[in-house]
């Protein structure tokens, strides 16, 4: 690996519904990022569908994109050993069609992929914790689930999903505490939709990328419909929790929620 430049990655850690799918679209504007949206669901997709009915957030379908149509998966059965080979094909394509100067963007949430990142010699990992304020990710959880289950409380919904918010998020700043990393960086969801801008463009210059916006970069290959609508990618601030009190029982079962709601979002 002697003199070969590293290939920075740009991972995102969050939980669902959280703004990273749109955190991903936006950042992917600002050279040299490219975003690859839900990397391993879009190869677990690639391996198991017709390329040619797999969109592509470029515009293409995965057939015809510049990046997924020549990327091979692994052949071997479904596994940790199979993931690894998978990311490692992933990089490699990566930087044949990019080039090293380029950062990969992967907006998987998930856990287990930033650890393979982390263990080739040849990439280093910025990982990005995104966080919504716990009234927020509640009050949405239970208005999503109020559709399904009109006759369920949302106080118990909401506490449920407080519950979650609380489990999920510790358990990715654990995890993050226990990675080489070569940078972390907590970041709010209010703060990317209140003061867009600003948010951007200080990620942009801890990941050494440019601070001035362009043509987003985007090839996403599998997630939420976001990736695939023009008009649903514009940063707006959901405060639907303003006028909600399903989250107030949350603070007399779990009063910790303030502190790390303070110390993740707002601090």
């Amino acid at each position: 690996m002697t003199g070969k430049k590293k290939l920075r990655i740009a991972y995102i850690l969050s939980l669902p519904h959280s703004g990273s799918t749109i955190l991903a679209h936006n950042l992917s504007k600002y050279d040299p990022v490219v975003n690859l949206g839900e990397a391993g669901y879009g190869m677990r997709r690639l391996a198991t569908r017709d390329p040619d009915s797999c969109p592509c957030a470029c515009g293409t379908s995965a057939h015809g994109c510049e990046f997924w149509g020549g990327l091979e998966m692994a052949s071997m059965p479904p596994g940790k050993s199979r993931d690894r080979m998978d990311y490692a094909r992933l990089t490699k394509r990566f930087r044949t069609v990019f080039g090293a100067d380029a950062i990969l963007l992967d907006a998987n949430k998930t856990s287990e992929p930033v650890g393979y990142f982390c263990e080739m010699p040849d990439c280093e990992v910025f990982a990005i914790h995104l966080v919504r304020d716990f009234r927020g990710a509640c009050v949405s959880e239970a208005l999503r689930k109020q559709k399904k289950h009109p006759g369920r409380a949302a106080w118990f919904t909401a506490t449920q999903a407080a519950f979650q918010w609380m489990r999920k998020n510790l358990g990715i700043s654990r995890l993050l505490d226990s990675l080489p990393l070569a940078g972390r960086k907590c970041m709010s969801y209010e703060a990317l939709c209140i003061n867009p801008q600003k948010t951007l463009r200080e990620t942009c210059g801890w990941l050494g990328a440019s601070l001035e916006a362009g043509v987003a970069k985007d090839h996403a290959l599998i997630g939420n419909t976001l990736e695939f609508s023009a008009g649903s990618r514009e940063i707006i601030y959901d405060n639907r929790w303003n006028k909600s009190r399903a989250f107030y029982p949350a603070l007399l079962f779990f009063p910790i929620l303030p502190l790390l709601n303070r110390r993740w979002v707002y601090s």
